[in-house]
Formats: structure tokens, sequence, C-alpha cells
């Protein structure tokens, strides 16, 4: 268990799948998302493949407005992941993303609750 909000919760890892959903690839296994625990922690990793992995800056996938691809057709206002980050730290949690290869990985790591 992790203490925080749970409407907070909800919006982070709706946030985050969305982001997965809406801009990756669905080949070579598409999305995939899981939860542990490590030590005093639980951990969320959403992962997904991605078509143009040069285009995506991971240090700046959670700056406000960001966008990988400036051309995109559909409407994004590039605030979802940025708002993710803003609600994982107000509930003393981290966030980070990386790339390796054509796999876009987020991951939210938040403290278990004391029982």
């Amino acid at each position: 268990f992790v203490q925080g909000n749970a409407e907070a919760l909800h919006r982070i890892f709706h946030n985050i799948i969305k982001n997965a959903v809406d801009h990756g690839s669905g080949e070579n296994g598409g999305l995939s998302v899981f939860a542990d625990k490590q030590e005093e922690y639980v951990i969320f990793c959403c992962e997904n493949c991605v078509i143009n992995a040069d285009d995506i800056d991971a240090d700046r996938v959670f700056d406000r407005f960001y966008k990988s691809d400036k051309a995109r057709t559909h409407i994004s206002t590039g605030l979802g992941l940025s708002i993710a980050k803003e609600l994982t730290i107000k509930m003393n949690g981290s966030i980070i993303a990386s790339l390796h290869g054509n796999i876009f990985s987020v991951e939210v790591k938040f403290p278990i609750a004391e029982q």
C-alpha cells in the first residue's frame, strides 16, 4: 500500500497510460504496465514502443507543453506527464522517464505506507 490521494493517483496513472497509448506504436509488443515492490517502495512502470525514438528527449517529457513531434495531427496539450510529475512529487514520490532503443518508459516510485 502507498499513502496518497486516490484521485491524484488515478490521474497520475491515467495520464501515463494515456500518453503511452496515444503516442506509442502498437508494434513489437506495444504497451507493458507493471507494478513491483522493491525495498520500501512500490514501483509502477509503463513502457511502450515508439516509432521515432530520436525525436524524444526523455529529459524534457515532464516539461509543461513538451511535445516530441510538433506536427502531430491530433490535439495534445503536452501537459499530461507534467501533471503526473507534479502530483507524484506532492505525494513524496518520484518519477523518471527513459528511452532504450525504441522503448520509452515512465517509472513512478512511492514509499510504502506505514501500517
